[in-house]
């Protein structure tokens, strides 16, 4: 058995569950917020004015999805590097390029605007641009056999493993090994 794998693979934004899950976090949890004040000023005031706020906090959520949608065109390319410790995923190089452009554009768009909240999520994102999990950190693995994606869960986040039809099979066998954790199948 081989000591690591390598493998590329490609994501689809809006219809893996778990990356759902994770925009609605971050993108839908302000937008909530802001709507939740906006319903308690309304209700404090009756100023038609909230409902203004609340049409245009609407449209640019949806805009918000259509500019994800449009610029990642609903992929995300992504390279796996798995060993006995830890695995690491990262943007392919044509996605980099993407993110890179994105990030830089925010945060200079940021800075004209004098926005350092921009800024600062445009800088942050630059340096994300990995994710790493070790393997020792796992508490449970959930398998999707249907999609070839393995979630891996640790005390504070997921990490989604998407495999191919190749290598589905060794990847859950290998972590099956070296993480030592209970696996829920999820269809």
């Amino acid at each position: 058995m081989e000591n690591n794998y390598q493998w590329d693979a490609m994501i689809l934004l809006y219809k893996d569950k778990t990356v759902l899950k994770q925009l609605m976090i971050a993108i839908g949890l302000p937008f909530g917020i802001v709507v939740l004040f906006l319903l308690w000023v309304f209700s404090q005031s009756n100023d038609i004015y909230a409902w203004y706020g609340l049409l245009l906090i609407g449209i640019l959520f949806v805009l918000t999805m259509f500019l994800i949608g449009f610029v990642y065109q609903n992929r995300m390319h992504v390279r796996y590097n798995l060993d006995q410790n830890r695995i690491k995923m990262e943007f392919s190089e044509k996605q980099k390029k993407v993110n890179c452009w994105v990030n830089w554009t925010t945060t200079i768009t940021g800075f004209f605007a004098r926005n350092t909240t921009a800024m600062g999520i445009g800088l942050l994102a630059s340096a994300n641009q990995k994710q790493m999990m070790r393997l020792v950190h796992v508490k449970t693995v959930v398998a999707y056999p249907d999609q070839f994606k393995l979630v891996l869960v640790d005390s504070y986040r997921q990490f989604l493993v998407q495999c191919n039809s190749h290598n589905y099979h060794d990847v859950k066998y290998f972590l099956r090994q070296h993480t030592q954790v209970p696996y829920q199948v999820d269809r």
